[in-house]
């Protein structure tokens, strides 16, 4: 990685600040939330657990913040939501290891079905 950041700076018409941009997007209140994972939905906006307070979070490429609840929370467990993915069918599939389950959410927040792992699982 350093070569090739050395080699991208060593054309004087190329600097740092032009060749990298970041943009900051507030999900939650400062402090509230504590975001796991993150994907690309199928919508192309970025998804995102929020095992702390049971939300998936969604953000749109022109930075529109969505909030939608996804899970029940049990303290002091917190609400147990961990990965996430874009699926192929056109939703966000997403897993609670707290209550043992893979969901299903539409790109508009609805969650459609919920699939308990037997036995124990903990996906």
């Amino acid at each position: 990685m350093r070569i090739i950041i050395a080699w991208l700076l060593s054309f004087p018409v190329i600097s740092l600040a032009q060749q990298i941009a970041f943009q900051e997007y507030a999900v939650s209140e400062p402090g509230v939330s504590s975001l796991y994972a993150v994907a690309v939905g199928p919508d192309s906006a970025l998804w995102a657990t929020d095992p702390s307070n049971g939300h998936i979070n969604r953000v749109t490429t022109a930075g529109e913040v969505s909030s939608y609840s996804a899970a029940y929370c049990s303290p002091p467990f917190g609400c147990g939501l961990f990965g996430i993915t874009g699926g192929p069918d056109g939703a966000v599939w997403f897993t609670n290891w707290h209550l043992g389950l893979i969901g299903r959410m539409t790109t508009d927040g609805v969650i459609t079905a919920e699939y308990h792992v037997p036995g124990d699982g903990a996906p």
